[in-house]
């Protein structure tokens, strides 16, 4: 009955468009729940995550917020106005046209609203990695400059562990463009062992600079730990990054071989 229940939901939102954060928030809290279809067409977890998108960029979720407790002035001096949102008018569009943009009530609702689209990347890029699907969420301003956003005075606790996947994830694009570098440069008369040697460590020390840089600023239950949720996503990213270089094919076959094995 919940399931039909929140289908109903899904498509009365569809049909008459209506819009606010709680929605976007909605179709993503469905997504880790929702179980793949018989053939991909029937997978409903991208239009989910379509709805959600949509949504988020009619409310201009994807912008920052000016004036900003999240980011210095210096930052924001830089940005096109076009990446940037007033706080009134993101409030007067999400229906709190009588809460003060300054007053710490007001301040959470504008937060929320850059916490909703950092979270929508997080989400959109994982189910991306897990089932081999392009992209659709852009890496706007929001997320290109998110590495201390988890640093506020009225930051949540989880803050931290959801934006350190967010720079993960944003970051492996970079890391991608490397790898398939090195396949494509590769030549016959090289050794494959060592194609895969220097691959490898491409790859670990970006994983390692993550590590040092996170493993400090989200630490739970002593120096170095993270939290279990993170852990889990970054394992699942490591795993996603080594199916990558196998699938890429111009990957020579003994650095197909060796990353299959890393990743068993």
């Amino acid at each position: 009955r919940l399931s039909r229940h929140c289908k109903w939901l899904a498509k009365r939102v569809m049909t008459h468009r209506h819009r606010s954060v709680e929605i976007v928030l909605a179709f993503m809290v469905n997504v880790p729940w929702m179980a793949p279809g018989e053939r991909l067409g029937d997978d409903d977890t991208c239009s989910y995550i379509a709805m959600a998108l949509t949504v988020a960029l009619d409310l201009s979720l994807n912008k920052i917020v000016t004036p900003s407790s999240s980011f210095d002035k210096d930052l924001l001096n830089r940005l096109a106005r076009a990446d940037c949102i007033d706080a009134k008018r993101a409030l007067h569009m999400d229906g709190f046209d009588d809460v003060d943009p300054n007053s710490e009530w007001g301040r959470r609702l504008l937060r929320r609203r850059e916490r909703t689209w950092i979270a929508l990347f997080v989400v959109e890029r994982g189910v991306c990695l897990a089932r081999g699907r392009s992209y659709t969420v852009p890496p706007t301003s929001l997320i290109e400059n998110c590495d201390s956003w988890h640093r506020s005075d009225i930051a949540d606790r989880r803050d931290g562990p959801m934006n350190s996947m967010a720079v993960l994830r944003r970051d492996l694009d970079e890391l991608f463009r490397k790898v398939k570098s090195s396949c494509d440069n590769y030549h016959i008369a090289d050794t494959g062992s060592e194609a895969a040697q220097a691959i490898k460590t491409t790859i670990e020390s970006f994983y390692e600079r993550w590590y040092a840089t996170w493993s400090l600023a989200i630490s739970e239950g002593g120096p170095r730990s993270l939290p279990p949720y993170v852990e889990i996503l970054v394992t699942h990213t490591q795993l996603s990054t080594y199916g990558g270089v196998i699938n890429h094919p111009t990957a020579p076959v003994e650095v197909k071989r060796f990353f299959r094995a890393a990743g068993l």
